[in-house]
């Protein structure tokens, strides 16, 4: 196993952002989450069909920041209340 991570924020047994209630934690560093974290992320939001489009353009947490409605319609979220919800969570993690 990876050494334990004493920083806030950080799962302690593997050295990644901790996810708690559906949302990162303020001190989480969603900037440093890689693809896979942020797909995590995205299933824990119930949007977890749209991992594929999250996947084929490798969204990371630094990209993910900046994913609003617009730039979701053109990732492929068709529909109006998914990219509103997905939008809305994002908007907490900043």
């Amino acid at each position: 196993l990876p050494a334990r991570d004493r920083r806030p924020g950080v799962n302690a047994r593997v050295g990644t952002p901790a996810i708690v209630g559906g949302a990162a934690t303020a001190s989480s560093g969603v900037v440093s989450w890689s693809t896979a974290q942020v797909l995590v992320w995205l299933q824990k939001q119930q949007m977890g069909k749209y991992s594929h489009l999250f996947m084929e353009h490798q969204i990371d947490g630094a990209t993910l920041l900046h994913l609003g409605r617009d730039e979701l319609a053109d990732l492929g979220v068709k529909h109006g209340l998914d990219r509103a919800k997905i939008a809305g969570a994002v908007q907490k993690l900043a």
